[in-house]
Order: C-alpha cells, then sequence, then structure tokens
C-alpha cells in the first residue's frame, strides 16, 4: 500500500470524512483530499501541518513516516559519510594544539568573565593530561571511546561559550544537542537534506521550525538523539494549543 492510501485509511478507521479532518486540522478539504489522491506528496508536508493533520486522524507523525521512507537508516548512513569525509583528528598533539587556539580566541574576544576562562583552562587540562596519560600506549594516537569520553565534554563546553543559547527554545535544544556532538551546523543541513543557508535561518531564529519539512525534522531528531515530539515540543505545543481555541 502507498503512503497516500495509508493516509486515507488512518482517516476511515477514525470513521471521519475529509471534511471533519479539514475542520479539526484547520486545512483546506482540498488540500486532504490532494494527499490522500497522492496529488501533492506528503514527503513535502511542513512539521506544522503535519502535527494538525496528523492529530485528526490520531497517528504518531514519527512512526508513520519512518514506515514508508526508512529515514533512520538514511541519517546512519549520511553520518557515516560525514565521518569518512571529515574524520576526527586523533593525533593528540595536533588536537592539544588546535583546542588551545580555540580557548585563545575565547579570551581574546572578551566573551567570558576570568573566573569562567580559568575555569575552562582547568577543563582543557584535565581533559589532555587525561589524552596523554592514555595515549601513552598509542603513539599519541588518541582512540575514539577516549575521544568521546574525554574530549567532547570539552567541546561541549568550548561551543556552549562561543554562543549563548535559550535551552528552552527549539533552537536552543538543537543546538545544545549539537554541541555534544562534533557536528557542525553545515553537517546537520546535510542530515536534514536542506541548504545551509536554510539551516541557518532555523538556527539563527529567522526561520520558523513550523515551517521546516516534516522528513526534515525527523532527520534532525533521530541524528541528535530525539523523539520528534520531544525536540519539537514547542512547535507541537504552539499548533495543538492554536486548533484548541478554533
Amino acid at each position: 500500500m502507498n503512503i497516500a492510501n495509508e493516509f486515507k485509511n488512518r482517516r476511515l478507521k477514525k470513521k471521519k470524512t475529509i471534511r471533519q479532518v479539514a475542520a479539526e486540522s484547520g486545512h483546506s478539504a482540498t488540500t486532504i483530499h490532494m494527499y490522500e489522491k497522492g496529488e501533492v506528496s506528503l514527503d513535502s508536508i511542513s512539521l506544522g501541518m503535519a502535527i494538525s493533520i496528523f492529530d485528526a486522524i490520531d497517528t504518531n507523525v514519527e512512526d508513520f513516516f519512518e514506515d514508508y521512507f526508512d529515514i533512520y537508516s538514511s541519517v546512519d548512513k549520511i553520518i557515516s559519510q560525514i565521518y569518512e569525509s571529515t574524520p576526527r583528528e586523533y593525533i593528540y598533539s595536533k588536537l592539544k594544539r588546535r583546542t588551545m587556539m580555540r580557548i585563545s580566541r575565547i579570551k581574546s574576544s572578551n566573551r567570558v568573565s576570568d573566573d569562567t576562562y580559568h575555569m575552562l583552562e582547568l577543563k582543557y587540562e584535565d581533559a589532555f593530561d587525561t589524552l596523554k596519560y592514555k595515549t601513552a600506549t598509542t603513539n599519541g594516537v588518541i582512540q575514539a571511546i577516549d575521544y568521546e569520553n574525554e574530549y567532547l565534554p570539552l567541546l561541549y563546553s568550548l561551543r556552549r561559550l562561543e554562543e549563548e543559547i535559550d535551552l528552552y527554545t527549539t533552537r536552543g535544544k538543537i543546538l545544545d544537542a549539537l554541541y555534544r556532538t562534533d557536528f557542525l551546523k553545515s553537517d546537520l543541513a546535510r542530515i536534514a537534506d536542506i541548504s545551509k543557508i536554510r539551516m541557518s535561518g532555523y538556527l539563527s531564529g529567522k526561520n520558523d521550525f513550523k515551517s521546516i519539512s516534516v522528513l526534515s525534522a525527523i532527520r534532525i531528531s533521530y541524528a541528535l538523539g530525539f523523539r520528534l515530539e520531544d525536540l519539537f515540543y514547542n512547535e507541537y505545543m504552539y499548533v495543538l494549543r492554536d486548533k484548541r481555541k478554533k
């Protein structure tokens, strides 16, 4: 069964007419009809529209689209390609030098207090003292597990100091989760299958996340370790609250 037919079946199982779904979701009956006929592909639906329409037919958005597009598997492949094309720096001396330069840039920007900078230096020294000990028998090559356990927490601290974020916003949650990895914003754009410029618009607050493709939203959520409704909680609440008012 194709996705358009399955979408229609979900409505029929709830014994609702197209007009009822349209009224409950706040979208036109013509729009619903076009999705059911496959005249407009569901893979182009925005997150905001998907939330409202799928709520009307009592269907989980992420599960529905994963069943048809195998999103998780495709994201895993892209992540593997990212690591292959931009391998991590595992040479202890190079990573230490690169990190110290980054810390120096933070200090020269006058973005942090002396106390914060001192705390950052201590984290740096602790992380690299540990890595130095662990690379003593590997010719200065950092093992992947040690990179993740010792270096990524330090990298997270650096990235958080380089950019202020509000964890109560979707943008803030995405950036915070992104900074716990060593992905770049351009990597996230690749994962989401959108342009770097468009991703920059979302992460700067210029673009409304409700307008993002639902497939892109699911890709981002999965890559960062979230369920769709958890990462985009604010969008869910806004759309559903708006629906209840109508």
